[in-house]
Parts: C-alpha cells; sequence; structure tokens
C-alpha cells in the first residue's frame, strides 16, 4: 500500500502552498485517478510521490515502510503531458541509459522489442 501522510509542498518561489495537508492510500493493483483543474497540484503530486520533488512536510510509505525520494525513483513510472521538459539525454539511446551507464544496446534493443517499439531510431533526440 501506498500511503501519503500530510504531504505540503509551497515551491521556493511561490507565495502559497500547492499541496496543504494531503492524505490518501492506495492499495497495490488499484487504480486511482488524479483530476483538477490547472494549478491544483496535479503534477506536484506525482512529482513527489515518484521522488523527483520533496515535499516540506509530510511521509511516504510503501508497503508500511517509509521510503527515500531515491527509493521512490526507483519503484515508480511518470509519463508527463510534456515529457521534452524532463529529457536529459541528447538521444533516445542516451536517454534510456540513464541511471544504468553499462546497459547494453543488445539488452535496449529486446527491451524495445517487448514493447512494440522495435524500429525507433535511437540516434534521434528524444522530443522527436
Amino acid at each position: 500500500m501506498l500511503d501519503l501522510k500530510e504531504i505540503t509542498y509551497q515551491p521556493q518561489t511561490g507565495n502559497k502552498k500547492i499541496l496543504d495537508n494531503v492524505s490518501f492510500n492506495i492499495y497495490e493493483n488499484e487504480l486511482l485517478l488524479i483530476c483538477g483543474s490547472s494549478g491544483s497540484g496535479k503534477t506536484t503530486l506525482l512529482e513527489i510521490i515518484s521522488g523527483l520533488t520533496i515535499p516540506q512536510k509530510g511521509r511516504i510509505t510503501w508497503k508500511n515502510k517509509t521510503i527515500s525520494p531515491r527509493q521512490r525513483r526507483w519503484i515508480s513510472g511518470v509519463v508527463f503531458q510534456f515529457p521534452e521538459r524532463y529529457f536529459l539525454g541528447t538521444t533516445i539511446g542516451k536517454e534510456l541509459k540513464i541511471g544504468y551507464k553499462s546497459l547494453r544496446e543488445k539488452n535496449i534493443e529486446q527491451v524495445l522489442k517487448k514493447v512494440g517499439l522495435s524500429d525507433i531510431n535511437l540516434t534521434q533526440p528524444p522530443e522527436k
């Protein structure tokens, strides 16, 4: 179970809290829909859950164990509406190797084949 307790976040450049004491839990294999108006904190909440942003207050546990932002990055995946804002690699191949420098191209090709992307050009920029 993923459990969020009293998550609060206010950006350093902002004058108001985006998230204020948000608490909920979700069980493994349960679906959750996060919806709200523009600027209501949906993306910020996902960034916090996935370990990309650190809240000023609150606690996040997974299976009743507190996990660090780094651990959350390892166990979660997020596909953003505008993923090009988050690209670090200059090519798709380099983007896929972030965090896995020793990953061989053969392994990448095998995984891409499994998800139906075997024809993708690894040398093109990821935003294309």
